[in-house]
């Protein structure tokens, strides 16, 4: 029998020539669509194969011979699986390709407009300005390298227990979490976040989204061939496919305009946040760039979120032990109700019993009157 096996799937080669027709991509998965293009049959290939049936026939034709010969009478065969192959792959090009830029878009928009990195930064300058007391220059800054982050935790208390870094968090959560902790927002971009952003490639990113576009235009003109009408057609070919393309191309290009706006807007915001924060990069090209600027990031919220856990873990304990507490005043006091109800009833039954006694003790002092008839009421006869 002339088919392909995929998945457990079994497609016959009428099958998938009416697939093909109809752009069905249920049928023609994305696997199934990599087999078919991994298995077209070469020029000389299918003159071989002619050249076989030509001198025998076709019965001496092994099943994958029969089913290349097949596929190859399929109109426009190749440019059908080419079209439906980026069909298949697009969004997860596009996908992978973006995955960096949406993590630099969204720590970039979060420094320069997040209400909590503010105060956080504003803590961190107050306690600077106080520690830089006495010197006029110094006590009185406005702003600070972002750098200087990263040695937060290296400032240490005598004892080495606490840094400047525990007494900014501890100074955030009394004033603006204090009654939300520990289930309040982590207050920083989290670090998986500044990794992935820190991946990000805009130049590059964007020469791939133009590749990208010269495929969609590549398949595009297959797709306006195979639409063409042959001036004899041979048989009767469904429109679906071309309804398919048509849909996808329209949608695909969209998707690749936006993503090539958004890069562009991810390189702008970059150098706006970068002069907001006052920050000299070292490095000399744009990729250099943003990683030397997310590992100070990197390097601040892994800090952050060491301290940022353990106190978490700390509320908590203090949360469950002031419930247990509490549970235990409650179990005590309903203790304390129930001795005092038993009390009380124990009183009420002794006090019933003694009533009941001295009211024995009068009835049995009171003279016995006696039911015995008196002889001068007893008639004499």
């Amino acid at each position: 029998m002339r088919n392909l096996k995929v998945d457990g799937k079994r497609l016959d080669a009428e099958a998938i020539k009416q697939a093909l027709y109809d752009g069905n991509t249920g049928t023609l998965t994305a696997e199934i669509v990599n087999r078919l293009d991994e298995m077209k049959a070469t020029s000389e290939e299918l003159t071989s194969i002619r050249n076989i049936i030509r001198q025998n026939s076709n019965d001496v034709l092994d099943t994958p011979e029969r089913l290349l010969l097949d596929l190859a009478s399929i109109t426009h065969f190749e440019s059908r699986v080419a079209c439906l192959k980026v069909l298949h792959s697009f969004e997860e090009r596009l996908s992978i390709l973006s995955t960096p830029i949406v993590a630099l878009q969204e720590v970039l928009e979060r420094l320069s407009t997040s209400e909590s990195v503010k105060r956080i930064f504003g803590i961190i300058l107050s306690y600077g300005n106080y520690m830089n007391g006495g010197n006029r220059t110094r006590e009185q800054a406005d702003g600070f390298q972002i750098d200087l982050l990263t040695s937060l935790k290296n400032c240490k208390s005598k004892n080495q227990q606490v840094t400047l870094l525990h007494l900014v968090i501890q100074t955030y959560i009394e004033k603006f979490e204090r009654d939300t902790f520990p289930d309040c927002a982590f207050p920083v971009p989290e670090t998986a976040m500044l990794k992935e952003a820190g991946n990000a490639e805009p130049d590059s990113t964007l020469a791939e989204l133009k590749e990208t576009g010269n495929l969609l235009k590549k398949i595009s003109d297959m797709a306006a061939v195979i639409s063409r009408p042959e001036k004899e057609p041979s048989e009767h070919v469904s429109t679906g496919f071309d309804q398919r393309m048509a849909e996808f191309l329209q949608l695909a290009t969209t998707k690749l305009e936006d993503k090539i706006s958004q890069v562009n807007g991810c390189k702008d915001k970059f150098r706006e946040v970068t002069v907001l924060l006052q920050w000299q990069a070292k490095g000399k090209n744009e990729v250099e760039q943003i990683k030397e600027f997310m590992q100070i990031w990197i390097v601040f919220s892994t800090d952050f979120s060491a301290i940022w856990k353990d106190l978490k873990m700390k509320r908590i304990s203090e949360n469950q032990a002031a419930k247990r507490k509490m549970q235990h005043a409650v179990q005590l006091k309903q203790q304390q109700s129930v001795h005092v109800g038993e009390a009380t009833d124990f009183r009420l039954r002794m006090s019933e019993l003694k009533r009941k006694k001295e009211s024995k003790a009068s009835m049995a002092e009171s003279p016995s009157r006696s039911t015995t008839p008196s002889f001068h009421d007893m008639s004499t006869g």
